[in-house]
C-alpha cells in the first residue's frame, strides 16, 4: 500500500476516526508496537520526559473527550487527555471544559450539573492535537501537530509482518500526506484557487477551475478547503501586527478573521474579513425594530459613509434583527487570493486602517 487506505475509503478528514486510530495504537489491542514503543510515543506527544509504564488503558469519545489515557492505573496513575482536530477549530470552552471534567470540577451538560471525580487525584496531562498548528486558547494543554506526530511515530515504528503494523504503516502515511498538503499549499497558495473557491462545496463537488497544485484532487476529495483557508488566513494575520486579537472561524464553508466586538454605549461595533471583503459590523441587543433602528439612528452615517468611502451596507436578513455592516471589497487585482502574500498583508493593513475611520464616525453615533 502507498497511504492512500485512509483516502480512499473517505474517512481521511473524519476526527472520530483519527481519535479511533489513535486510541488503537495506545491500546493493548494494538501489536504493531511494543509497551516501550507505546510509552515512548505517548511521551513524546506530550513533550514529556520518556518513563516505562506497566500499563496503558485507553478511552475513545469518552466524557466527550476524544482520547483518555490511563497508565499504570493499579500503581500511580496518570490520566493523558488528547483533543484531535483535522477540520473544526476550538469552541465553545470545550478545551475548559474537559480541564474540568478530568479536575472534578463541576460541569454543565444540559440543564444538569455533574462532577466526574475519577481522574481528580492522578498526575494530568492535555495534548491538543492540530493539522494547522492551532494554539490552545487556555491553559495547562500543550500544543503539537499531525506533521509531528507522524515524525514521532516513524521515530519508534518498525514495520513487521503483521495486520497491525500495515494499518499503522498506512495511517502514518495517510498524516504525512495530510501534512505535506499543507505545507504546499502554504508555500504558493496561488496554485490552489479552488481552497478559496469550494469551500462551501461537498467532497468531490469542485468549481469548474482546474488547480495545479499537486494535491489539489486530494484536498478535494476529502474537503480540507476550510481548514486550508482558515490556516492561511491565520499565516498572513501572523504577518502583521494589526490583527494581533482577530479570531480566526469560518462561516458556510467560507473561513473569516474577526475582531471581537468592543461595545461604545451598549452598541457594539467589530472588524470582519471574509471572502475578499473587510465588514465593519454594528450590532444594538436592544433595539427591537430593525427598521426604527436604521430610520431613527444610522441612516445619516450610511449616507456620508457611502457617498464619501465607497463602502456599502448588508442589513440582517433578519428584519427584525437589530444589525447590519458596511463593507468594502479589498482593492487588489483579481481575487484577492490570487495576488503575491506580500500584496495581500499591505492591502490588510490599509484597509484596517480604513476600517478604523469608519470605526470613529460610528462611535460619534453611538
Amino acid at each position: 500500500m502507498n497511504g492512500d487506505f485512509f483516502n480512499r475509503i473517505g474517512v481521511a478528514d473524519m476526527e472520530k476516526v483519527h481519535s479511533a486510530v489513535i486510541g488503537w495504537m495506545f491500546s493493548d489491542d494494538c501489536l504493531a508496537l511494543t509497551p516501550q514503543q507505546k510509552t515512548e510515543l505517548l511521551c513524546g506527544l506530550f513533550g514529556e520526559n520518556h518513563q516505562t509504564f506497566n500499563s496503558i488503558r485507553v478511552e475513545v469519545e469518552h466524557h466527550d473527550i476524544d482520547i483518555l489515557i490511563i497508565t499504570d492505573e493499579q500503581t500511580n496513575p496518570e490520566c493523558w487527555v488528547i483533543e484531535n482536530k483535522i477540520k473544526s477549530s476550538q469552541h465553545s470552552g470545550q478545551l475548559d471544559k474537559y480541564v474540568d471534567i478530568v479536575q472534578g470540577n463541576p460541569v454543565k451538560r444540559g440543564r444538569t450539573t455533574h462532577r466526574i471525580k475519577d481522574y481528580m487525584n492522578m498526575k494530568q496531562h492535555f495534548c491538543f492535537l492540530t493539522l494547522v498548528n492551532e494554539k490552545a486558547q487556555c491553559n495547562p494543554w500543550t500544543n503539537n501537530t499531525y506533521k509531528n506526530f507522524a515524525g514521532l511515530i516513524g521515530d519508534v515504528f518498525h514495520f513487521k509482518s503483521n495486520a497491525d503494523a500495515v494499518i499503522l504503516n498506512e495511517y502514518k502515511l495517510c498524516i504525512e500526506k495530510l501534512a505535506d498538503a499543507l505545507d504546499d499549499f502554504l508555500k504558493d497558495h496561488k496554485k490552489y484557487p479552488n481552497v478559496f473557491i469550494d469551500g462551501g462545496n461537498k467532497k468531490n463537488i469542485t468549481s469548474k477551475t482546474q488547480a495545479p497544485g499537486q494535491y489539489a484532487k486530494f484536498i478535494a476529495e476529502n474537503g480540507f478547503e476550510t481548514i486550508f483557508q482558515k490556516c492561511f488566513l491565520s499565516h498572513v494575520k501572523g504577518l502583521t501586527n494589526n490583527f494581533k486579537d482577530f479570531n480566526i472561524s469560518e462561516t458556510h464553508g467560507v473561513a473569516l478573521a474577526a475582531k471581537d466586538l468592543r461595545e461604545v454605549n451598549k452598541t457594539k461595533l467589530g472588524i470582519q474579513f471574509q471572502n475578499g471583503a473587510f465588514k465593519v459590523q454594528v450590532v444594538e441587543p436592544n433595539c427591537n425594530s430593525m427598521v426604527n433602528f436604521w430610520k431613527n439612528k444610522w441612516n445619516a452615517i450610511f449616507l456620508k459613509l457611502t457617498t464619501t468611502n465607497g463602502w456599502k451596507k448588508n442589513e440582517s436578513k433578519e428584519q427584525k434583527k437589530p444589525y447590519f455592516s458596511y463593507s468594502q471589497q479589498v482593492r487588489i487585482k483579481g481575487p484577492w487570493y490570487s495576488n503575491d502574500l506580500k500584496v495581500i498583508v499591505q492591502e490588510w493593513d490599509r484597509m484596517y486602517g480604513e476600517c478604523q475611520i469608519v470605526l470613529q464616525e460610528l462611535a460619534k453615533f453611538c
